[in-house]
């Protein structure tokens, strides 16, 4: 009687499933900062002596909100936010496999998130400042920040989605007792699924007082990122040569059985 083991046959088909193609695995990371104290104004005195200019915050605030799931089930959120300029703020939040922390110091107002390339992931941040102020006298109020925006491993294919989105927005507007106004602003933002890429700038407003009118006006900056991943595993083309082996195998086995007990 001849006895047939698959033990041989299994380990050979496991082993050939452990090497077969499997999901990328990248980490999509997206970053937005940007690089300002808004404590530090430089003030350009028109003035002659007379009526020397001077910038005031009137309302400054600040927050950080973070949020990171896998799967859509498992993770967390936070936020927070404070009335003021000064205090350091930092919210972090992490799943399995996504993370996302946001950061708002008086240096610094910075976003960051990423996202592993190993099922459904998703991670999002917002970082921002933004204040009313008023300016007297004669003179010029400059406001000067770097911002710099960057994704990295974004990648598109049969089996795996990972995006990364990265983007700041930098405004401010001013008007005097006369109705005299001026303002500006910058957007820029990285939208991307293929690849990695990277921006970076300088941002200036100037607030104009006549030293005769108050100016008053509003000046924010927020960076806001966010990544996902949708992946698949594909099934290994080992497996489907493992598997025939199986059924042949099996199909042999049977017919030996047969023949045996004939």
């Amino acid at each position: 009687m001849t006895f047939f083991s698959f033990k041989p046959l299994l380990t050979l088909g496991l082993l050939a499933l452990s090497v077969g193609p499997q999901t990328a695995g990248a980490t999509v990371v997206a970053t937005a900062t940007v690089h300002w104290n808004p404590l530090d104004v430089e003030i350009i005195d028109l003035s002659g002596g007379f009526d020397t200019p001077q910038f005031s915050w009137i309302s400054p605030f600040g927050s950080v909100n973070s949020s990171a799931y896998t799967d859509l089930v498992e993770g967390n959120s936070d936020n927070q936010s404070v009335e003021d300029f000064t205090t350091q703020l930092s919210s972090a939040s992490n799943s399995t496999h996504s993370g996302s922390h946001a950061e708002r110091g008086d240096e610094i107002v910075q976003a960051q998130a990423q996202s592993d390339a190993l099922g459904n992931n998703f991670a999002a941040t917002q970082a921002n400042n933004q204040g009313s102020f008023e300016m007297r006298g004669k003179g010029v109020a400059l406001i000067t920040l770097d911002w710099t925006l960057a994704v990295s491993g974004a990648e598109l294919t049969d089996h795996l989605s990972a995006y990364g989105y990265a983007s700041v927005n930098l405004s401010g507007n001013y008007t005097d007792q006369n109705g005299a106004n001026g303002g500006g602003s910058k957007s820029a933002s990285i939208s991307l699924s293929q690849g990695s890429d990277s921006q970076s700038g300088r941002f200036r407003f100037a607030v104009t007082g006549d030293g005769v009118n108050v100016v008053i006006g509003n000046f924010g900056v927020m960076a806001d990122v966010n990544t996902s991943t949708v992946s698949t595993v594909p099934i290994p083309s080992a497996f489907w040569l493992f598997g025939g082996t199986v059924v042949a195998a099996w199909g042999g086995l049977k017919r030996k059985s047969l023949s045996a007990s004939c």
